[in-house]
């Protein structure tokens, strides 16, 4: 039996250690959205895999569809929010933004749309110097966006801008009038989830 290896881009969203040596991930994948896979022997010190599998590293990686679950082959960890991990305040955001995903994300589903969020989301919040206010505004933003690329939340003219507009400084002091509104529809959706 042959098997179809799949290339894709991802987020390590976290990992759960499984018998001896082996670990689950969960990915946010750009091909196949969230997959929950196994790494055989990653926990070994002579594990290639082990230094690119770290929780919210952005990563090229290699997977196998098993008869019942996926298998990481290969990872390769990207550049890519790297100065993330040096800020407490910003990785903890990044923390908040994983357990959002896997709470609302079950089964494999393409969605480009949300991946593209929390891609622009973390480079913004890598590159950018955020005070805690700032940081608040900007996880608002983000679950906002990421609602409403899962299709929870309406077009309300109040809070379009916060939706589309690129990621600044400026829209994070704009949030600041239209917290309320914003909230309220966060809110929302979340309890019509049921989630």
């Amino acid at each position: 039996m042959s098997y179809h290896l799949y290339q894709t881009e991802g987020i390590v969203l976290s990992g759960a250690n499984v018998g001896e040596s082996n670990r689950y991930y969960h990915v946010l994948t750009k091909e196949l959205g969230l997959v929950v896979a196994s790494a055989q022997g990653v926990r070994e010190l002579k594990s290639k895999l082990r230094p690119h599998l770290s929780d919210f590293s952005y990563v090229s990686l290699g997977l196998v569809r098993g008869r019942d679950f996926w298998r990481i082959t290969n990872a390769e960890r990207e550049k890519k929010f790297e100065h993330i991990f040096a800020d407490k305040g910003k990785l903890s955001l990044v923390a908040t933004i994983a357990q959002f995903l896997k709470r609302f994300l079950h089964g494999e589903e393409k969605n480009v749309r949300l991946f593209s969020t929390v891609e622009e989301g973390l480079s913004f919040l890598e590159k950018e110097k955020l005070d805690d206010e700032a940081r608040r505004h900007l996880e608002l933003i983000l679950m906002a966006r990421m609602l409403n690329a899962l299709g929870y939340l309406g077009n309300d003219k109040k809070i379009g801008n916060m939706l589309e507009a690129p990621l600044s400084h400026a829209l994070l002091r704009d949030t600041k009038s239209a917290r309320g509104a914003l909230l309220r529809d966060v809110n929302r959706a979340l309890h019509s989830s049921h989630l």
